[in-house]
């Protein structure tokens, strides 16, 4: 969120970009099963932009939930006011299908998204490091359990192995900033 805040016009800029990039798509989509128009699609998402740049810049705001999150309902919402609006009754055919996010639903969203993330970034660290994370911290075996299951020499193999992978994939979410703002804000 400080690219928005920044005051620097490149910096916001980039990040205006980077929003459009990532998230447009999942509006636009959202938009058209309801109704709507690519122009449609693209006026609710420009509102949304400039809801959340407005927000970014006043004091005190704090961000709850993913941006995506937050743009993805932000959105939802101004498509349905404007659907009311025009006295247009089409059932929304959200895939999600929630009619408030409420806090609950918030935090469900952004735990699938920072699981969705911590998968990602576990298959990039090849399947060695991939086995040995999961078995610990998502099927609680000991090192001795590891040290059997992947035919390692050791107990202290394993150990030695499980923090090797463990700093490599802090490394790499140390290396993204918005990776860090997913899983830590």
């Amino acid at each position: 969120m400080s690219g928005l805040a920044s005051g620097d016009e490149k910096s916001e800029n980039r990040f205006m970009t980077y929003l459009y990039n990532e998230y447009y798509g999942l509006i636009e989509s959202f938009v058209m099963k309801n109704s709507g128009t690519k122009d449609d699609a693209c006026d609710v998402f420009q509102d949304s932009l400039i809801v959340l740049y407005h927000k970014a810049n006043d004091g005190g705001f704090e961000l709850s939930c993913s941006v995506k999150t937050y743009l993805y309902s932000v959105s939802r919402n101004l498509w349905m006011d404007k659907l009311r609006q025009n006295s247009n009754r089409a059932r929304l055919l959200d895939d999600h299908e929630f009619e408030k996010v409420q806090e609950s639903d918030m935090n469900v969203l952004l735990e699938n998204e920072r699981s969705e993330i911590v998968a990602s970034l576990l298959k990039e660290l090849g399947d060695k490091c991939r086995s040995v994370l999961t078995l610990f911290y998502y099927h609680k075996k000991s090192m001795k359990e590891i040290a059997g299951t992947l035919e390692m020499a050791s107990e202290a193999v394993a150990r030695n192995k499980k923090h090797a992978c463990l700093k490599k994939f802090r490394d790499m979410i140390g290396e993204n900033e918005s990776l860090k703002q997913l899983l830590y804000f």
